[in-house]
């Protein structure tokens, strides 16, 4: 199999390279080798466990969209760090403490034993039997993640790499975690995480 470096690759504007089969054949070859040697970093999104489609009941958007009775200025709805912000202005007072409350209340649900906390966590039981994957980056809010994967101290906080062990699988939250309310970001916060993303 043929290997193409990055710098192989065609730029902007140019010509594609005459040989897309090998460019891709190299690409899986990579992956290939990466997940062989543990080196992989699983990015898991928040549609994987509470807000995944099909699953009977509104999304936590949705929920909150018709909590904050939000004004209908378009079709399509204001992006999710926009209503967030919202519920917190209009709802409680600029503060985000009832925000992290309904996702409390939501992630609850789920946590019951039952067919919706199957589904929630049908990804991560999935992908904690892969025993090549130990690195996980999440958006989830939940505890589904580190749960499955049997991890006791996620990385939520800035004092929690001192928890770090390379020997275990570890997962970072991103945006915090429900467990420790104090730790999810606020949405102006989030805002500027989605713009730069």
């Amino acid at each position: 199999m043929a290997h193409h470096n990055r710098a192989s690759w065609p730029k902007a504007g140019e010509k594609p390279i005459d040989d897309p089969v090998a460019v891709a054949d190299s690409f899986v070859s990579r992956v290939y080798e990466g997940v062989l040697r543990c080196t992989c970093v699983i990015f898991v999104g928040a549609g994987s466990t509470t807000e995944r489609r099909g699953q009977g009941r509104p999304s936590f958007y949705e929920q909150i969209k018709k909590k904050s009775d939000y004004p209908p200025a378009d079709r399509n709805g204001p992006s999710f760090p926009v209503l967030m912000q919202y519920f917190c202005d209009h709802i409680d007072g600029g503060r985000h403490n009832r925000l992290i409350t309904e996702a409390i209340s939501r992630i609850e649900h789920f946590c019951a034993n039952g067919q919706e906390n199957r589904l929630a966590m049908a990804f991560s039981g999935e992908i904690a039997e892969i025993p090549y994957f130990n690195r996980f980056v999440t958006t989830n809010w939940d505890p589904f993640l580190e749960r499955a994967l049997d991890v006791l101290v996620p990385m939520v906080e800035d004092r929690d790499p001192a928890f770090w062990d390379d020997r275990r699988r570890q997962v970072l939250k991103i945006p915090g975690c429900v467990t420790r309310p104090d730790s999810v970001w606020v949405p102006e916060i989030l805002s500027r995480f989605f713009q730069i993303f």
